[in-house]
């Protein structure tokens, strides 16, 4: 009796984790990339400026992230939204407080102007210059890195 009391319990046992391992939850499908993101070629890079307190930045986020997007090669940076595929808005924007920052980035399609991805990236301390310039960097590749993320190389 005792021994078809421990059978029982271990099959019921192996059953409660089998049912259990068939109830978890897949990761969801990654959703698709707007392909003008993909096929895209020329870009256009908006600089929507900074927020109310944040202006003592000037255009050195747009200046930064122009920058490390030209040194990535993978699009070529046109001056006229006109001649571009996508239109990249960068902005520095206010965020907790008088001394924090962060930084946004929407891309639009060149043509409609519908947004077709956006990232935020982090606050940014602008009130003490050292740790602003570092931050500046960091937050300004760290926007760049999503974008090669997403975008990846260029479609032949």
């Amino acid at each position: 009796m005792r021994y078809c009391k421990s059978v029982f319990l271990v099959v019921l046992l192996g059953l409660s984790i089998a049912a259990g391992a068939q109830t978890m939850p897949s990761a969801p499908k990654p959703g698709p990339i707007p392909s003008p993101i993909l096929r895209a070629k020329k870009v256009f890079v908006a600089n929507l400026g900074t927020g109310r307190y944040s202006q003592n930045v000037g255009t050195r986020g747009y200046d930064t992230f122009y920058a490390s997007l030209a040194s990535w090669g993978r699009y070529q940076l046109v001056d006229d939204p006109a001649d571009a595929d996508l239109v990249f808005e960068f902005g520095v924007r206010d965020a907790n407080s008088n001394i924090f920052c962060r930084f946004e980035l929407t891309l639009l399609d060149a043509r409609t102007r519908i947004p077709l991805w956006s990232f935020v990236e982090g606050d940014s301390d602008t009130g003490r210059k050292e740790k602003s310039v570092k931050d500046f960097n960091r937050h300004i590749e760290h926007l760049v890195g999503l974008v090669k993320e997403l975008a990846g190389t260029p479609s032949s």
